[in-house]
């Protein structure tokens, strides 16, 4: 007898016919007196295997069980599972024997000899649904001589067939017992990852299993708190086009994202239906996002802000197109993109309404549950709208805007990298760390700039949409200043990144008639300020936004305080 097999205590979950338990204990070879056998849960007393009385959900009990095990190796057997002879020795023998090693899982098979589905991958999805998805595919080895030596690392395998080094199990917490179905195997093997323990399968220790499972049971509720808990933790192993197709993560080496793209073809019922929608039939999502882009003289920028916004847009998002008069070929590269995509709303109005209700007309037209005002001078990025609209989980989140090259204060990237990061970074240096550094990471603010924000659709209509009276200039102020009254925060998602080039319309007329414009709003803006306030009584502007350029007429603001 091994001396590791000593040393294993077998939780095997009681909820299962008597017969099919005692078949399960059967397969585990030589019985009694090898190693501690515990049934967790059901009726029935199983001689001579342990029987511990407890209920609750399948983690429940089986913390229960674990508590009582005198084992230093918490083996986990689903009733369904029968081994091969010797595979719990192996099993046992490889954490004795690599340290590291927190958890180790058999393979399974199933009755045709074909691999079951028990390695969960982590993908970021394109379609937005959600920043983290999972899927579960057949434990995939690179075939060698030598790759026998030591079982093959991932960040967590199904539960059905599990053995556990018991201090790794507890420092993790044990299983979550309010989770179902295989979200709680899945938290408990990125638990321990997170813990700096190996999680491994053994291709040399074999289960066979007669309740395979294909997938994950689709449940939103447990999707949100997978991804509120592990999201920016650890790194997706692959990104999933709208297209269904997995390919390589960008920050991923590219020869193993090819392997993942090669294995990754287990059927999910996360991935995009016949007709190309990322969501299950009847399924319209609550989290739809319009992006509103008003244009006036755009055209140098136009045409990368659109392509780049399109090649990262949900299934069911859309982009409105906004024109203010425009005179240069504005409006007949718009009217080209009509018909073209069925998320593009064209919006010609003839005439230069101001930047602030031009983003209303957009707004107004717009049916998502979230609205981006987006200049036409930036190019966003992969994943951009999925990542800002993360922090919305945070009720009292009420706007987010990203970081970038072109913005001032708080929203400059400089701001967010460690100092030894450099200054002269590509924007592809920028998005790469901004996505690996910053990770789920956030920071309040007073101000967010107008360049790119986003707000949810009720919170908008709460606080008002932009005031028409800000023809040019101070939106983004205004608009700060009401969402922080009404008590909401501020962020800014500093894993999001937004190429901007400033100011590219201001350009396409005279400085004298900018100028206008913009001192026309700021003393619209001031009188707003002063009108809340009462005369005298306006705090510093430093003290609203933390800003020192808003500068109206010195007759107008000579009230303020």
């Amino acid at each position: 007898m091994s001396d590791a097999l000593s040393k294993v205590s077998v939780i095997i979950d009681g909820e299962a016919p008597s017969d099919q338990i005692r078949e399960c204990i059967s397969s585990l070879g030589t019985y009694p007196g090898q190693f501690e056998v515990l049934v967790a849960g059901g009726p029935a007393q199983l001689e001579p295997a342990q029987h511990v009385l407890c209920e609750g959900s399948v983690g429940e009990r089986w913390n229960e069980a674990a508590k009582k095990a005198k084992g230093d190796y918490l083996f986990f057997l689903k009733p369904w599972v029968l081994l091969n002879p010797g595979a719990l020795a192996i099993l046992a023998e490889s954490l004795e024997r690599e340290m590291e090693i927190g958890a180790c899982a058999p393979l399974l098979v199933q009755h045709d000899g074909s691999q079951a589905p028990q390695e969960f991958i982590l993908l970021e999805d394109e379609c937005k649904r959600r920043p983290i998805d999972v899927l579960l595919r057949p434990v995939k080895f690179g075939y060698r001589p030598d790759w026998q030596v030591s079982p093959v690392n991932g960040v967590a395998y199904l539960a059905d067939a599990i053995l556990v080094r018991k201090v790794a199990f507890w420092g993790a917490g044990g299983w979550d017992g309010c989770l179902e179905n295989h979200w709680m195997d899945l938290t408990l093997g990125l638990s321990i990852s997170e813990l700096q323990w190996r999680v491994t399968c053994d291709y040399r220790a074999v289960g066979l299993t007669a309740d395979p499972a294909s997938d994950l049971a689709f449940d939103v509720n447990q999707s949100i708190k997978l991804v509120d808990r592990w999201y920016g933790r650890f790194l997706p192993h692959g990104l999933r086009t709208s297209d269904g197709v997995i390919r390589h993560h960008p920050w991923i080496p590219i020869h193993i994202g090819a392997v993942l793209a090669n294995y990754q073809r287990t059927p999910s019922i996360h991935n995009p239906r016949p007709s190309g929608t990322c969501h299950r039939p009847g399924e319209i999502p609550g989290e739809r996002c319009s992006v509103v882009v008003v244009t006036y003289n755009s055209m140098s920028s136009l045409t990368a802000c659109v392509t780049s916004v399109i090649a990262n847009l949900g299934t069911f998002d859309e982009l409105i197109l906004v024109d203010n008069g425009s005179r240069d070929d504005t409006p007949n590269y718009l009217q080209s993109l009509e018909g073209t995509d069925p998320r593009i709303k064209i919006v010609l109005n003839g005439a230069n309404l101001g930047f602030s209700e031009g983003c209303n007309v957009g707004i107004r037209e717009s049916c998502g549950d979230y609205i981006v005002l987006l200049n036409p001078d930036t190019v966003v990025t992969e994943g951009w709208l999925g990542r800002m609209r993360a922090y919305f989980q945070d009720p009292s989140v009420g706007a987010v805007g990203p970081i970038s090259n072109g913005a001032y204060g708080m929203q400059s990237y400089s701001f967010h990298f460690p100092r030894n990061a450099g200054d002269e970074l590509s924007p592809g240096d920028i998005y790469d760390l901004a996505t690996k550094v910053n990770a789920r990471r956030s920071v309040d603010v007073r101000l967010l700039i107008g360049f790119c924000v986003m707000i949810p659709r009720t919170i908008l209509d709460e606080v008002g949409h932009l005031d028409p009276e800000l023809f040019l200039g101070f939106d983004d102020l205004d608009l700060s200043w009401r969402l922080r009254l009404a008590g909401y925060r501020l962020l800014i998602a500093s894993d999001v990144f937004v190429l901007h080039r400033v100011h590219v319309s201001f350009m396409s007329e005279p400085e004298s008639v900018t100028k206008e414009h913009e001192r026309r709003s700021a003393n619209a803006f001031a009188r707003k300020l002063i009108a809340h306030y009462g005369e005298g009584a306006v705090p510093d502007q430093m003290e609203i936004w933390g800003i020192d350029w808003f500068t109206p007429e010195v007759e107008v603001w000579a009230k303020a305080a």
